[in-house]
């Protein structure tokens, strides 16, 4: 591995650092002059994935790519501040890049980025990174850390008896997950105790805890940034930190995780450390991390049975499909995901609170909510036994009573019951049991009874109620859709929200109510469809219409923003959207509501849940229309049924995505260009010009 050192440059910003060390790069002869912008563009898509800029003013980026010749690492130190979203927020000045060749990813790539990372830990090391005058001296520092081969070893001091065990895990699987490890190993050394530490980073388990190590443990201590299974520390002393709390306030967190909560014992008075808040079993410590971990596991659900279940509904247009026995029981099979995906999206929100006991009372409560037939219904109204919640709607539509059927909660279904069965099992596992009931709480006690004390309550108490309440609001939107000017503003609405996050939580939750209610109403999941690749799609075309704005990167982008967006992938925006947030996020928002909007406005159907982009209506569109009793028929200019155009509802599903995307273009390039440039490309001064000059001659 080649080592080079660079002092005292004089460098102002992240991306010119790269192009610094890239150009250096070539000079060592390990990677050729023509692929130095291939470098740039692995440092930088490292950096999308999240920063590398750690504390201290130190950054170590890193690139994975074939065009590397020979590993490297190269050090820059200067003079200037480098602007960089570092994790503390502030400037760096020194850059130490790894660069790696794709095919040694697994080995060298990764011993080279935890070997960095705990070398940075030595005090006297960043002493002379950040003073020496030598090049010389930081090399051979580095040198030697990589030639040493053996892990290092942290003895306690035998006369203290304290053994604290622990794990460490960063959202890369990298650095701070070594870092945190050597931090906690090297205090308890110094200080007395016995720490061995667990990593759980990109090489998947490593100084792996023994059954034996956990037993004999007086504590456990969790630095984590991302979900850690702690089932196996029950009965144990549990702290859960962050890797940043670790690395900066070792001894504090020792400390504390010695008089912690015991886990499913009795709480612990000590306080929780300054800025320290206690990890939940989830990816997030928020509301809409549990939610987000619902919806990403539901989510492959939707995608098969929507894909193959639109697949079967085109074939059977064809004569004497429908009576096929073989394709009925594959439709059959294309409709379970459609059954049970609210199942898995409530029982996956426990499972994210709880852990694995939590899965089996949310996916059940949630499949009991979210289908009527389990409802107790009250008879709210007073007109004898019937079910007057059917009446009472289908009065306000005008339909017949046969048109509509009493819902469940849906979507709201997996997240009260998600929520409500997770706090309740964990909860529940705080219980002090005998130590021969303990193995049988999650298998046993807990499904029972946790899913007993949330599912009887709703469905006696609870379900007349609040399905009266979702009647309403599923009716309610279905009797606004028939009002003119409100079905476009509803699909502009589920629109925006489909553009604002791209992918995000806000998207993800436009997309999943549109897909619940499609049976209802399946122009919500056409506005839906037609938004979705609106983003990139627009941000492509910005590129085609206003190209001078644009440097070659962008431009590249474009192009394969354009193929994602044509697939209704919204993600291939996020690269423009890094750079410009709040133009990206102005242009999204309009465009991708006056998409949703049209396509609400002109009868588009839902070709498929929870995903959109032409590529839906060019092979899996239907032939049926979308209109019902309770929606009316569709008007004929829009593909209504007996006129032999149908098809034409997905002509105008591809106005709606060419409209939104082209506003969206136009105002990207207007926002980043201003009016010079609006002027230059859309030739506005030469039209008034024009205008003017005929008012003159009339």
């Amino acid at each position: 591995m080649k080592i080079k050192v660079f002092l005292d440059q004089e460098i102002k910003t992240r991306d010119k650092c790269f192009e610094f060390i890239a150009t250096e790069s070539s000079k060592l002869k390990t990677i050729l002059a023509k692929d130095k912008s291939k470098l740039v563009e692995g440092f930088i898509k490292r950096e999308e994935i999240g920063t590398t800029g750690f504390e201290d003013g130190i950054a170590i980026p890193h690139a994975q790519i074939d065009e590397i010749i020979e590993p490297a690492i190269i050090i820059v130190r200067s003079k200037t501040k480098i602007k960089w979203e570092s994790v503390d927020g502030k400037p760096i000045t020194t850059a130490i890049s790894i660069q790696i060749p794709k095919s040694k990813v697994e080995s060298t790539h990764l011993d080279a980025l935890s070997k960095v990372s705990t070398l940075l830990l030595d005090e006297n090391f960043r002493k002379t990174l950040a003073t020496s005058k030598l090049t010389k001296k930081i090399e051979d520092l580095i040198k030697n850390a990589f030639e040493d081969k053996k892990d290092n070893v942290h003895v306690a001091n035998k006369n203290n008896d304290k053994f604290i065990v622990g794990v460490s895990a960063c959202a890369t699987g990298v650095a701070h997950t070594y870092m945190a490890k050597e931090a906690l190993e090297k205090y308890g050394a110094e200080n007395g105790y016995n720490v061995k530490i667990e990593t759980q980073g990109q090489k998947g388990q490593e100084y792996k805890l023994t059954d034996d190590e956990i037993e004999k443990a007086d504590a456990v201590l969790i630095a984590a940034d991302i979900y850690v299974d702690d089932e196996r520390f029950n009965g144990k002393k549990l702290l859960k930190v962050k890797t940043n709390d670790a690395i900066s306030n070792p001894g504090k967190c020792l400390k504390a995780s010695l008089d912690a909560s015991i886990k499913g014992g009795e709480k612990s008075k000590n306080k929780q450390l300054p800025g320290q808040s206690e990890f939940k079993s989830s990816k997030m410590k928020t509301f809409m991390g549990h939610l987000l971990t619902g919806v990403s596991r539901m989510i492959p659900f939707i995608v098969f049975s929507g894909i193959v279940w639109a697949i079967m509904n085109s074939i059977g247009n064809i004569p004497g499909v429908e009576e096929n026995e073989v394709y009925k029981v594959i439709k059959a099979v294309s409709e379970i995901g459609f059954t049970f995906f609210i199942a898995i999206m409530g029982g996956f929100i426990a499972e994210s609170i709880a852990g694995r006991s939590g899965l089996a009372p949310g996916m059940i409560c949630t499949f009991a909510a979210a289908n009527s037939s389990f409802y107790f219904w009250w008879d709210l109204w007073g007109e004898g036994s019937g079910i007057p919640q059917i009446n009472y709607f289908t009065k306000l539509l005008g339909v017949p009573d046969s048109s509509i059927n009493n819902v469940g909660l849906s979507l709201f279904a997996a997240i009260m019951m998600g929520f409500a069965a997770g706090y309740l099992v964990k909860w529940v596992n705080t219980w002090k049991t005998h130590k021969l009931v303990t193995p049988l709480m999650p298998i046993i006690f807990i499904p029972v009874i946790c899913t007993s004390i949330i599912a009887i309550p709703f469905v006696l108490l609870l379900s007349g109620p609040l399905g009266f309440l979702m009647n309403g609001l599923v009716y309610g939107i279905a009797y606004l859709s028939k009002i003119n000017g409100v079905n476009f503003l509803m699909g502009f609405v589920l629109g925006a929200m489909i553009g604002f996050d791209m992918g995000g939580p806000v998207n993800k939750i436009a997309g999943t109510t549109a897909t619940a209610l499609i049976p209802i109403d399946p122009r919500l999941m056409g506005a839906v469809a037609a938004a979705i690749p609106i983003a990139p799609i627009g941000c492509a075309f910005a590129t085609f219409i206003g190209r001078p704005l644009f440097n070659e990167k962008e431009r590249a982008e474009g192009i394969t923003a354009l193929g994602l967006g044509f697939f209704g992938i919204s993600e291939g925006a996020i690269p423009f959207a890094t750079n410009r947030p709040k133009k990206v996020l102005i242009a999204n928002l309009i465009g991708s509501g006056l998409a949703g909007g049209l396509a609400f406005l002109f009868y588009c159907g839902g070709y498929v849940g929870m995903w959109g982009g032409p590529i839906t209506a060019i092979v899996l569109g239907e032939k049926a229309p979308v209109g019902n009793e309770l929606i009316g028929n569709i008007p004929d200019a829009f593909g209504g049924a007996g006129n032999g155009m149908e098809y034409i509802s997905i002509l105008w599903f591809f106005v709606a995505i060419l409209a939104g995307s082209l506003i969206h273009a136009t105002i990207l390039v207007c926002e980043i260009g201003g009016k010079a440039a609006a002027n230059k490309i859309f030739h506005i001064e030469q039209i008034k010009a024009k205008m003017n000059a005929r008012k003159a001659i009339k």
